[in-house]
């Protein structure tokens, strides 16, 4: 049986959730680059960050499609956290679950000595994975992760976070994907089989390749010989579930280039997304919020096939 996992939850549908998605978010040094090592895993990317003046140490999973958020084991005992008088939130998961709860504020988050003052998050119940204790305990999200450009390292295994592109000496060994930035929501042009062309949001807290809703999927897996079913474990912040998956291996040409992807779905998803599998065969990629662009490395860790 395989494993799904989306760490991300949607944008929120009520009045104060709305309001509170827009944080004013301070983030000093004004000038800076980092580079710290990250973690991989079947669920996701993990990043070390510092929570509060006391710099307490958690571990988080970056994830680009989803705001902030943390359970009690990063609230409790901790006083730069504080409980929001004025927001909540009301929203649902990947998989159309509706959650609720409370919204708090930390006075500083660190990433290395890069700090993001004044955060919120979502106040989400850590759901556990009986067959492993991974401690990890909420999310670094969107509204931390649009304040500037990244450079996910797969072959080594670090994140580099930076003011300025001109930083990253690697962007010669990069290709640009035709990309559109929209409130923190990155989408690539995606051409299918039988010249279908749609819109998918990049999510880097779903650990598959590419993800669309039933009926597409049935219309770009016509006649295709490689179409599998099996059972996979949907697990989203709100909860699991045993699912029938469908999946198909093809191709699809983003740009000028066709690449071969595994594409998939399940009577529980209604999104079309491209997640943390796909880039996970290139070298590197880079997410640069400030100039509204996406990059992946020329070089891949494995040519040609799905992993």
């Amino acid at each position: 049986m395989k494993n799904y996992f989306f760490l991300s939850i949607l944008v929120c549908s009520s009045f104060n959730c709305s309001k509170y998605l827009t944080p004013n978010v301070i983030v000093r040094p004004k000038d800076f680059k980092i580079q710290i090592p990250i973690r991989l895993n079947e669920k996701g990317i993990i990043i070390p960050a510092y929570w509060g003046n006391n710099s307490v140490e958690h571990l988080l999973y970056w994830d680009n499609h989803s705001p902030s958020w943390a359970d009690f084991n990063i609230i409790k005992d901790n006083s730069s956290i504080k409980k929001s008088k004025e927001y909540n939130y009301h929203t649902t998961t990947a998989d159309g679950t509706p959650i609720k709860g409370d919204v708090y504020f930390c006075d500083k988050i660190s990433l290395g000595n890069v700090s993001f003052f004044d955060s919120p998050f979502y106040n989400i119940v850590h759901q556990v994975d009986p067959r492993r204790d991974d401690k990890i305990y909420g999310v670094f999200g969107e509204e931390l992760i649009d304040k500037g450009i990244w450079k996910i390292d797969f072959k080594n295994e670090t994140i580099t976070f930076t003011s300025s592109l001109d930083s990253l000496k690697e962007l010669s060994e990069a290709n640009v994907l035709p990309s559109r930035f929209n409130e923190g929501v990155i989408e690539l042009d995606v051409l299918f089989q039988k010249n279908i062309r749609k819109a998918l949001e990049i999510d880097m807290g779903y650990n598959g390749w590419i993800l669309i809703p039933l009926k597409l999927f049935g219309i770009v897996s016509a006649g295709n010989k490689r179409r599998y079913a099996d059972t996979l474990l949907f697990s989203t912040p709100g909860g699991s579930e045993n699912v029938l998956n469908l999946s198909i291996l093809d191709s699809i040409k983003i740009g000028k280039k066709f690449l071969p992807v595994s594409i998939a779905s399940n009577q529980r998803n209604n999104e079309m997304l491209i997640g943390a599998g796909f880039f996970r065969q290139f070298e590197f990629v880079i997410f640069d919020y400030i100039n509204g662009a996406v990059y992946v490395s020329n070089k891949k860790l494995y040519q040609d096939r799905i992993k």
